[in-house]
């Protein structure tokens, strides 16, 4: 990661180590030059605020986008860029298990991806600051360390819900607004029961 965007993620803790491991997420070098569809109002995501990215992931575990976050004060712009012409929903941030999961591959080990979830939990974030909080407190060799998941806006659906394997705790990281309420709410109805439900309040999101 660019030094002066991993130094933003101090307050939270977070090992970049980790994110570089996981590929949880990168950063631009400012100025650098990119493709048009990573052009937002304000110019170029290199040019400003955006140059942190992180991958977005369909319901079958494919790479499917980007999006852009704000690394540094955006001056009361978007904290948040989707490429240009590029709809996003449905697509989710998420950790190496969590790939697995939604893909239905095996883990590392050959454990199964539905057993491991199962037996590890799965956490679901909102938001990219509480993403990489949650998906960068472990190692890839971690041994326990639960699927993580993150929504943006539009993130959550029948066919993520449906990756879930029945009998998983799912622990909900629920900002304290009405938006964090209506995603809780999201996910409850589309896991249809198949899953026990946990909802505990997120962190804030600090200077990000």
């Amino acid at each position: 990661l660019v030094p002066e965007v991993a130094g933003l993620w101090a307050a939270r803790a977070i090992d970049i180590g980790h994110v570089e491991d996981r590929d949880l997420a990168r950063a631009l070098p400012l100025g650098i030059e990119v493709p048009r569809w990573a052009w937002g109002p304000i110019g170029a995501w290199s040019g400003g605020a955006h140059r942190l990215i992180v991958p977005l992931y369909d319901c079958a575990g494919r790479l499917a986008s980007l999006h852009a976050r704000a690394a540094v004060a955006s001056n009361g712009r978007p904290k948040g860029l989707s490429p240009a012409c590029h709809a996003v929903a449905g697509l989710v941030m998420a950790d190496p298990l969590a790939r697995l999961m939604l893909a239905g591959r095996a883990s590392g080990n050959g454990e199964a991806s539905a057993e491991a979830v199962r037996r590890c939990d799965l956490v679901v974030t909102e938001g990219v600051p509480d993403f990489l909080t949650w998906a960068a407190r472990w190692g890839d060799a971690a041994e326990g360390a639960p699927a993580v998941l993150g929504m943006i806006s539009g993130s959550w659906t029948e066919q993520i819900a449906a990756r879930v394997p029945g009998g998983t705790t799912v622990v909900v990281r629920e900002h304290a607004d009405s938006g964090g309420a209506k995603y809780t709410a999201r996910v409850v109805e589309t896991l249809n029961g198949r899953c026990a439900v946990s909802v505990t309040v997120a962190e804030e999101a600090g200077p990000l």
